[in-house]
């Protein structure tokens, strides 16, 4: 997903944040590969957030050129071009709490979204997924918070839905891009009046 969400250059040297960055993998990736102008990572764990800086320091990204936050952080204040959470929301405790969170990501002022969600429709069951180590690997699947296409569309209403596909393990993969802000008529109107004043 990562490759084709940002084969048009929109990763390219620019400010990225991440919401739920675990030990800081796609971080250090994002800023290799595509020589990130910053990067911001949020966790609710302060455990993942020193994980991530140690991983970050220790595959030569430079100190100024990323910030860790714990989740309380106001989004937009870190002004993010590109905003990505990938394995995070199924894990929310509720509807609620998720469409905060939503809420939250709509009124980020970001360009890009990039998220992965559940499939609301895909139920997984032990004849479906097989076991691993004694347990269903796909348990969380059937007790995660799960969220639909139009709920989703419906949450984040700045923004246009470009595509989205569905992966393994009932992860869906959704690419938003922000919607443009028409100038209406009374705005020129003010514009012209402001000239006048002038």
């Amino acid at each position: 997903w990562l490759d084709r969400f940002c084969a048009d250059g929109r990763c390219n040297e620019t400010r990225v944040t991440e919401y739920g960055i675990g030990a800081g993998l796609l971080g250090e990736q994002m800023m290799k590969t595509y020589n990130l102008s910053h990067y911001d990572g949020i966790d609710i764990s302060q455990k993942s957030l020193d994980a991530a800086r140690a991983r970050l320091l220790q595959h030569g990204c430079r100190a100024e050129r990323f910030g860790l936050h714990n989740v309380s952080v106001d989004f937009a204040s870190l002004a993010p071009k590109l905003f990505i959470t990938q394995a995070v929301i199924q894990h929310f405790p509720s509807l609620n709490y998720t469409f905060d969170f939503l809420d939250r990501v709509n009124r980020c002022g970001a360009q890009y979204l990039m998220l992965q969600t559940r499939n609301g429709k895909i139920e997984m069951d032990k004849e479906t997924v097989g076991t691993r180590g004694g347990r269903w690997p796909e348990w969380r699947v059937r007790h995660a918070t799960r969220v639909t296409t139009p709920q989703l569309e419906g949450a984040l209403d700045k923004y246009l839905l470009e595509w989205h596909v569905v992966g393994g393990n009932a992860n869906i993969y959704y690419a938003f891009r922000r919607k443009r802000v028409p100038i209406t008529a009374h705005r020129w109107r003010d514009r012209g009046d402001l000239r006048r004043t002038l």
